[in-house]
């Protein structure tokens, strides 16, 4: 006869003694294995297919670098700037000449993890930072998108950050602060040591969780990630566990120098933040959710391909039109934005022939010479010529809307 589970003494058949897929999911009774029966720490991450992770909980927009609104090169300096690639920008402390070109890597990419493009930067100029100067890339995060964390009581999260890291020339010890501000803008932080090789590496660091502060609930910069460079030593500090009171960007009394030569690199792509201690695969979003997202920061009339710049696109491909070829009229238009902006952008002007008057409008052969954002809101802009008439055409002119952090 068969034997009964009665038969069978505890422990008597192992993993050993089944088969592999003996025991398929048709053999196994609904609801027959709970949590009871699991013992602690059975089950982790790495057996765990990538399906069972929930959607959206990477809270940093275009971490995989797809979305480069901007285009071309970006160089940096004794200001912040974004870079090429959107909602990344290069941080100068105290005027620092952060003197780096910054590109999209497309050629040296991580793609067997599923990326094909890496923001890159490279020195320019050697630089010796000191006292309180420091340079960094960095990502800003409005207040309102960091809730989840529950940031400022009992149940606090601690949150994890990764991301794939390479240098070429400069390896060694690197450092990543988070800042984060609460009710008053008064600013807290932690930081954080990781080490960068010559091949791609997944970094995973996670912050502890801060039950004395919380974070403001606001859509201003609250919430921000410096990936240090390059720092003096008034701004070198010992990496942290517990939440300090922000003194500026901080930088590891181990930080190597990026800035000591031309020939070095730095190479970023997949950063990842996430709820809990355990960096989770990466969630890759499709390329219509991440331009979407960043276009709540910049957005342009220019097609996607075209780096916004006087001389640049083509006066009839996504331009702003007025026709005036009936009669002389001053032009006006309203530039209906692709999404809601963060707060009212600032908003730029570009005249697409190559020889015209920058920010004006133009007829392709002429230009005016009184264009201006007339108003401006988070959801439209309104451009006109000062109330001065054209002669009658066709005219058009592009515009580029900036509400970045």
């Amino acid at each position: 006869g068969t034997a009964s589970n009665a038969q069978i003494a505890a422990g008597a058949v192992g993993t050993a003694e089944i088969a592999t897929d003996a025991v398929t999911a048709n053999e196994i009774a609904a609801d027959a294995v709970g949590t009871a029966e699991l013992a602690d720490d059975a089950v982790t991450v790495a057996e765990m297919a990538d399906s069972v992770f929930l959607a959206n909980r990477n809270m940093i927009i275009n971490g995989a670098m797809q979305i480069a609104q901007r285009g071309g090169t970006v160089a940096g300096g004794t200001s912040n700037l974004y870079s090429p690639i959107d909602r990344w920008g290069l941080g100068s402390g105290s005027s620092f000449n952060f003197d780096v070109t910054a590109s999209i890597n497309t050629t040296t990419v991580n793609t067997s993890d599923g990326f094909q493009t890496a923001l890159k930067i490279t020195p320019d100029s050697t630089q010796t930072p000191t006292g309180s100067h420091n340079g960094s890339i960095y990502y800003r995060m409005e207040g309102h998108d960091a809730q989840r964390l529950m940031q400022g009581g009992a149940n606090a999260k601690t949150f994890t950050l990764s991301f794939y890291a390479k240098a070429v020339g400069k390896t060694g010890v690197y450092s990543v602060q988070c800042i984060k501000k609460d009710a008053a803008g008064a600013a807290r932080y932690q930081l954080k040591e990781y080490t960068v090789t010559t091949s791609w590496v997944r970094q995973e660091i996670t912050f502890e969780a801060d039950t004395t502060a919380l974070i403001r609930n606001s859509n201003a910069n609250d919430f921000c990630f410096y990936f240090n460079m390059a720092c003096g030593v008034d701004d070198l500090a010992a990496p942290t566990t517990a939440w300090a009171a922000n003194g500026g960007i901080k930088a590891s009394t181990n930080q190597v120098n990026f800035m000591d030569s031309t020939s070095n690199e730095f190479h970023i792509t997949g950063v990842q933040l996430e709820v809990g201690s355990v960096a989770t695969p990466f969630e890759h979003k499709s390329f219509g959710q991440e331009l979407a997202a960043c276009q709540r920061y910049y957005n342009k009339t220019f097609a996607y391909a075209t780096a916004p710049a006087n001389g640049a696109g083509h006066t009839w491909t996504g331009a702003l039109l007025w026709d005036t070829r009936v009669t002389t009229l001053s032009p006006s238009v309203n530039w209906q934005y692709p999404v809601a902006m963060r707060a009212l952008p600032t908003v730029t002007l570009y005249n697409t022939r190559a020889s015209g008057t920058a920010g004006q409008w133009t007829t392709g052969g002429s230009d005016g010479a009184n264009a201006r954002a007339l108003t401006t809101s988070e959801t439209t802009a309104a451009i006109d010529n000062g109330g001065v008439t054209l002669t009658a055409a066709s005219w058009g002119i592009h515009a580029a809307a900036d509400a970045e952090l």
